[in-house]
């Protein structure tokens, strides 16, 4: 822990400035070539710097965090899982790692209280075994004709009590994802080898993702009643994962189903648990405004008739849920601002405001939609964030220059009322938190364990200001002071995050940046690469709030 006191310890006497001109940044980069970035420092042009005024409204609350508001993700990908010729799973699964590691241990627990989310694009196939009237178990095994490119796979009831133990241990409580394909049936595709998992989206035949036939939660009405009989609960149970709608992965399944067999899922939870039941979030996919607000309608006017489909039999839908407490708890969903772990422009893009900005218009939309859908008794949040997807990059999404998304969406997240941003993922991949293959943490976790240890749950407003009374700051050597400002700020004894409205987001700055400085451009992180004026190091950096 000695690094993390360390990176405490750079926050004193930290100083809010703002970094300009990203775009001069991202030009720079564009020709970056498409493989592995190198542990190295990458040659640029110096920076335009300008410092600004903000004011803290701290008697004006924006939102406020829950205690659990850091979260991580564990998946369920085996070491065969590759992506771009590269395999970063080994030992990562939430079927094989390590539960006893020391490293993994230490990491929850500087984070806790937090949510550890079991789940992943695998949940739809695996079955839960050593349970009353479990199916037989199919080996997890590569199949290219799978979108989801496996077939098979299974959770022995004893490995899930083990995960239990972990969270008992490390102070999470587990988001469990559920098999929402359980029963149902793929269309046979002609041929039967048809590669689904590599064919893209204009060239995949419709069978890849039709599937007809009802949900059967019977395999998992055993698994959880055998689960209340061991006296646990999970802290939450998610129904599926990217199956919602024309943007889910392995399915397209449409709003009104999944309405009445989330419904189904509700009522059998209510059953197994009286009193206390888990959380329930729903869908674990990509935000489409049109599906989200059909399927909150469905749920909302369907609630009392969750039993319809349910083939386990489960009674007492809404029974113990307490008064007004709605019948879906959190509408979750996924974010990866830097899109596929391929790109050639992955660092442009990474420090590119504009893809900063169109996160943070996604993520005010979905508060807004979900919102509205619900009259305010639905929370939204995001359940798996990992900057790329499939598997991240590696030299980004793995060192430094990763704080530059992830601590704004910190800040997004905080500012939008979200009870949780999901981080993908604690081990595994090339934005693992914890690195078993050198025995190290990931930059980002810093950041989060600086979240949890500085920012209450308030959140204030920011606003700039007009001032000729602009001061510089110097870095060690006489340098000026590497281009940084802040979407989470120490202020006062509050020590609240800051959240900076659109609104007020127009206010300019005059002095020498007068006339040069527009508002998209004053962009706020609690990162900084180490700076000088040619050099631009994502390796390592100083964090400051």
């Amino acid at each position: 822990m000695a690094g993390l006191l360390t990176l405490v310890g750079c926050l004193v006497a930290a100083t809010v400035l703002v970094q300009l001109l990203l775009g001069r940044l991202v030009d720079s980069v564009t020709n970056a070539p498409p493989e592995p970035m190198p542990r190295r420092r990458r040659q640029l042009p110096p920076l335009s710097r300008a410092a600004v005024r903000v004011r803290l409204e701290h008697w004006q609350t924006a939102s406020r965090l829950r205690d659990t508001f850091s979260c991580v993700s564990m998946d369920w990908w085996p070491a065969e899982k590759c992506d771009y010729g590269m395999c970063p799973w080994s030992e990562a699964s939430a079927l094989t790692a390590d539960l006893e590691d020391p490293l993994l241990l230490s990491a929850l627990r500087a984070l806790a209280p937090l949510h550890l989310r079991i789940g992943g694009s695998l949940a739809d196939q695996l079955v839960f075994t050593g349970v009353e009237g479990a199916p037989p178990c199919e080996d997890l095994a590569v199949d290219q004709t799978r979108r989801v490119g496996f077939r098979g796979g299974c959770l022995p009831f004893s490995r899930w009590l083990a995960l239990l133990d972990l969270c008992d241990r490390a102070g999470c409580g587990v988001l469990f994802s559920v098999n929402a394909l359980h029963g149902r049936r793929r269309d046979a595709c002609r041929p039967p080898d048809t590669p689904c998992r590599r064919l893209s989206r204009g060239e995949r035949p419709p069978c890849c993702t039709n599937y007809s036939g009802g949900w059967d939660s019977s395999n998992l009405d055993a698994f959880l009643r055998a689960t209340a009989a061991a006296g646990r609960r999970p802290a939450g149970i998610a129904y599926g994962n990217e199956l919602a709608g024309s943007l889910g992965i392995e399915a397209h399944l449409p709003p009104e189903e999944y309405a009445r067999e989330f419904l189904s899922l509700r009522a059998l939870v209510d059953a197994v648990w009286p009193s206390k039941q888990p959380l329930l979030l729903a869908p674990d996919a990509s935000f489409d405004s049109v599906w989200v607000e059909a399927f909150l309608s469905a749920v909302l006017q369907g609630d009392g008739d969750g039993r319809a489909g349910n083939r386990a039999g489960g009674s007492g839908a809404g029974r113990g849920r307490g008064r007004g407490r709605p019948p879906i708890d959190l509408l979750s969903y996924h974010v990866y601002p830097l899109g596929a772990g391929d790109g050639a422009q992955m660092l442009a893009r990474s420090l590119d405001y504009r893809k900063l900005d169109a996160s943070v218009e996604k993520i005010k939309l979905a508060a807004r939609v979900v919102n509205a859908s619900s009259s305010g008794t639905v929370v939204p949040a995001i359940s798996e964030t990992g900057g790329a997807y499939n598997s991240g990059r590696s030299g980004l999404t793995d060192s430094f220059v990763s704080g530059f998304w992830f601590n704004d969406l910190l800040g997004a997240l905080a500012r939008h009322g979200h009870a949780f941003g999901c981080r993908q993922a604690i081990l595994g991949g090339h934005y693992a938190l914890v690195r078993t293959r050198d025995r190290d943490f990931a930059p980002d976790l810093y950041s989060m364990v600086l979240w949890r240890r500085l920012m209450s749950p308030k959140s204030l407003r920011a606003v700039k200001m007009r001032s000729q009374d602009t001061t510089r700051s110097a870095a060690p050597g006489g340098r000026p002071s590497p281009p940084v400002s802040d979407s989470s700020a120490d202020a006062s004894r509050a020590r609240s995050a800051i959240g900076v409205p659109d609104s007020e987001r127009t206010g300019a700055v005059t002095g020498e940046a007068a006339g040069s400085v527009s508002a998209p451009e004053l962009r706020a992180y609690a990162h900084c690469a180490r700076w000088t004026t040619d050099s631009l190091n994502t390796w390592g950096g100083v964090v400051l709030l």
